[in-house]
C-alpha cells in the first residue's frame, strides 16, 4: 500500500467511527497532518466538514463557492484559527469523498500553497456537490412556492394562518403545490422574461380532486418570474422568505408542531433531508444568501375556457398511451382575458387565492 493509500484508509477510518457532534457549536476535528492544517469534522446532523487552515480559499466554481466558509474558529481551550470550510453531506459514501479530497490536497502540497492544492482538487468537490445539493432550478422552485405562501399568509387574517401552511404540499409528490380548500394552485416558477413552464402530467392542469378528497372547486397556475442578482445586491432570500414565514406564524400563535412541520417540508424539498435546504442550519450558506428579484407574478385561472393547454379528454381513445406519462411546456401570454385572467402582481394573486378558497381576510 503506498503512502497516500494509507493515508486515505486511515482518514477514513477515524471519520467512519467519529459520531455526529454534540451540539450545533461543537466539533470533534481529526488533523489529517501534522502540522495541523487540513482536518475533518462531523456537525451534528452527520454531514462531513473539510477545514482548511489559512487565509480564505477561492472557488472558481459557482457549486463550490456556495459552499464555501471562510470563519474564525475558537477551540476548546480557547485558542482561535482561521480556516475555510467545506460542508458535505452526510450519506456515508461521503465519507470516502472527504477522505479523498484531504489525500489529494495533501499530495497537491496544502502545506505549501493551499489555494493551488484546492485549485488541483476543487473539480472533485464540484463533481460530488452537484449531485447532491438543491440545483438551481429546483432551489428558484421553492423560492417561487414560498413567495406566494408568504404572501397569502399576508393577506389573510392570523386565524387562518395554520391552515394556509398546511395547505403547502410543494415538498411532497403531490397533485397540487397548494391545496387550500377546494382550490388548487400550480406554483411555476421561471427566470426567463415569460410564463413558459413545464407541465409534468395533465393532471397538473384539469381540475381534480382536493387532497381531503372532495371535488376541486378552482384550480389557478400561479406563474412567478424570478431574477437571480449579484450577490453583493440587496434583495430577497431563501433565507429572509422563510424568516417572514415563521414571523407571521410566531404573530398568530402557530403551535410548535406546526412549525417543525413546515420547516420539515422547507428541508425535504426537491429530495431527501441533507440535501435540501435546511433553516436552522443554512440561512448563512453564500448559497442560499443568492439574492433576487421578482420579476412577475401572475395567477391563471385554468378553467377558463380561454386556455388551450392539452388535457386527458384529448388523450381518449389512445389506448397505447399512458396518460400519466404525458408532459409537455405550455406558452401562457401576458394576457388572456382582459386584467381578469391572468390576475397580475403578488398581492393580487394571494387576495384571489385566500376568496376563492373562502379564508377570512385580514382586516386593512
Amino acid at each position: 500500500m503506498t503512502a497516500p493509500d494509507a493515508l486515505f484508509e486511515r482518514l477514513r477510518e477515524r471519520l467512519e467511527q467519529q459520531p455526529p457532534a454534540p451540539s450545533a457549536e461543537d466539533r470533534e476535528l481529526v488533523w489529517a497532518d501534522p502540522g495541523h492544517l487540513l482536518a475533518l469534522a462531523r456537525d451534528d446532523r452527520g454531514q462531513v466538514e473539510i477545514f482548511v487552515v489559512g487565509p480564505p480559499l477561492t472557488a472558481s466554481t459557482r457549486v463550490v463557492a456556495a459552499n464555501l466558509v471562510h470563519h474564525t474558529w475558537r477551540t476548546s481551550d480557547g485558542s482561535t484559527f482561521d480556516a475555510s470550510r467545506v460542508v458535505l453531506p452526510g450519506e456515508p459514501h461521503f465519507d470516502g469523498v472527504a477522505t479523498l479530497v484531504c489525500a489529494e490536497l495533501l499530495r497537491n502540497g496544502v502545506d505549501r500553497s493551499p489555494q493551488a492544492a484546492f485549485a488541483q482538487v476543487e473539480p472533485v468537490i464540484a463533481l460530488a456537490l452537484r449531485r447532491a445539493v438543491l440545483g438551481d432550478e429546483v432551489l428558484a422552485g421553492l423560492v417561487g412556492e414560498l413567495v406566494v405562501l408568504d404572501r397569502i399568509l399576508r393577506v389573510t387574517a392570523p386565524r387562518a394562518a395554520a391552515e394556509v401552511v398546511a395547505g403547502w404540499y410543494g415538498h411532497d409528490r403531490s397533485t397540487r403545490d397548494i391545496q387550500l380548500r377546494g382550490v388548487g394552485v400550480e406554483v411555476k416558477t421561471t427566470t426567463g422574461p415569460r410564463s413558459i413552464h413545464s407541465v409534468s402530467g395533465v393532471r397538473q392542469v384539469e381540475l381534480g380532486r382536493a387532497v381531503d378528497g372532495r371535488p376541486e372547486s378552482a384550480l389557478y397556475l400561479a406563474s412567478v418570474g424570478v431574477t437571480w442578482l449579484d450577490e453583493d445586491v440587496a434583495g430577497l432570500t431563501l433565507p429572509g422568505l422563510v424568516d417572514s414565514i415563521l414571523n407571521h406564524l410566531e404573530a398568530a400563535h402557530v403551535g410548535p408542531e406546526d412549525v417543525a412541520e413546515l420547516l420539515k417540508r422547507v428541508m425535504h424539498y426537491g429530495g431527501d433531508a441533507g440535501l435540501g435546504y435546511d433553516h436552522a442550519h443554512h440561512n448563512l450558506y453564500p448559497r442560499f444568501l443568492r439574492p433576487f428579484e421578482l420579476r412577475f407574478e401572475r395567477l391563471y385561472d385554468l378553467t377558463d375556457e380561454k386556455v388551450h393547454v392539452l388535457t386527458s379528454k384529448h388523450l381518449e381513445g389512445l389506448d397505447h398511451v399512458e396518460v400519466e406519462s404525458v408532459g409537455y411546456t405550455i406558452v401562457l401570454p401576458d394576457r388572456l382575458r382582459g386584467d381578469v385572467n391572468p390576475v397580475a402582481g403578488l398581492h393580487a394573486v394571494a387576495t384571489t387565492i385566500a376568496r376563492r378558497a373562502g379564508l377570512p381576510l385580514r382586516a386593512a
